[in-house]
C-alpha cells in the first residue's frame, strides 16, 4: 500500500502489508485518508522510497496474549 508521508511529500511511502501488526490488533486496513503511526523499516535515498511498518514485526511480537490477529 502506498502512503503519503507528513513532511516528505517528494518521497514514496510503502506500507508492507505483511508487516501490518497494529496493537491493539485489528483486521481491517486503514481507510483512505486515515492517519496511522508507523516506524521506518527501510529507506532508499536514491529512489526516494521509504518502507514503513505498523506495530512490532511478527518475529518480535510483544503482545501479552501472543496471538496473531491475521491467523484463523
Amino acid at each position: 500500500m502506498f502512503i503519503e508521508l507528513d513532511g516528505a511529500p517528494e518521497a514514496i511511502g510503502f506500507l508492507d502489508i505483511a508487516s501490518y501488526n497494529p496493537n491493539p490488533p485489528v483486521l481491517d486496513l486503514p481507510g483512505v485518508g486515515a492517519r496511522v503511526s508507523v516506524e521506518v523499516a527501510f529507506h532508499d535515498e536514491q529512489k526516494r522510497q521509504i518502507r514503513v511498518r505498523v506495530g512490532e514485526p511478527f518475529w518480535n511480537d510483544s503482545r501479552p496474549d501472543g496471538e496473531n490477529p491475521l491467523s484463523s
